[in-house]
């Protein structure tokens, strides 16, 4: 399977810390603006992971929440220890615990994670909190939001549709909360993942996205900036058109497209 690849990060125009972290092929990158594009091959009975950890911002020191959650499910992977993603919530949330406890001031931070494991025998895409993920069909031009945001807001969308139209009235309130994260203190709950396996087909784009893209810009804004034939072109469409927003958080976007 040959795949082409673009991703940025950004602190964005809010915030002077950048609070996500990516994570692509077994490196970590946390910067105030990176951007990285290329090519890879995978070859068979190989898995490639990509992640997107967004720290939350009302927690103490979400940068190295998100940094340290990505950091452990490198070493997970390094460990060959391909668990199912409830299995590997438990040990991620065990990690960060260590972590917390071997400094103090970092024993309130959390973050969100959404991740894909692409191999030549499937795809499967699995997300705690609110980052997302999404696959555009190369056939007919859509794009698909794989996953379901974790919030009291998504929830109630889901039992009263209506509610999605006038969504912008909520965007500050309390029901747009996320609790469904990895945080380094012990008194939090394993978060509970949500996983889909993804019919990733040649010619396909597969994306990941923190909430700093997706405050802004809706689905269809995403669809209609997406070039189908180029991930630079669509990343940086993408993080142009989120910056230009007077107030745009942290904003990272990966985007795989399947050659």
């Amino acid at each position: 399977m040959n795949l082409e690849f673009a991703f940025c990060t950004t602190a964005g125009n809010h915030y002077k810390e950048n609070q996500d972290c990516i994570l692509f092929n077994g490196g970590t990158y946390q910067r105030t603006r990176y951007q990285l594009q290329g090519e890879a091959t995978l070859s068979a009975f190989k898995m490639f992971r990509i992640a997107i950890a967004d720290g939350v911002s009302s927690s103490s020191h979400p940068a190295f929440a998100s940094h340290t959650l990505l950091k452990g499910l490198h070493a997970l992977d390094q460990q060959k220890l391909y668990l199912p993603p409830s299995e590997l919530c438990y040990e991620l949330r065990d990690y960060l615990i260590k972590a917390g406890r071997a400094n103090q001031q970092y024993r309130n931070a959390a973050s969100t994670l959404v991740t894909a494991e692409v191999s030549e025998a499937r795809t499967r895409v699995w997300h705690a909190g609110d980052s997302r993920a999404y696959r555009y069909c190369s056939q007919s031009k859509k794009l698909t939001q794989l996953t379901q945001d974790h919030s009291f807001f998504s929830e109630l969308v889901q039992d009263y549709p209506e509610l999605s139209e006038n969504a912008d009235l909520y965007k500050d309130t309390i029901i747009r909360g996320v609790d469904n994260l990895f945080s380094t203190s012990p008194y939090y709950d394993c978060p509970t993942a949500s996983s889909t396996l993804v019919d990733f087909r040649s010619g396909d784009i597969l994306m990941l996205c923190s909430d700093g893209l997706t405050e802004n810009l809706s689905n269809d804004d995403i669809e209609q900036l997406v070039v189908w034939h180029s991930c630079p072109k669509t990343v940086e469409k993408l993080v142009t058109k989120a910056l230009s927003f007077p107030i745009a958080d942290n904003i990272s976007v990966i985007c795989l497209k399947h050659c």
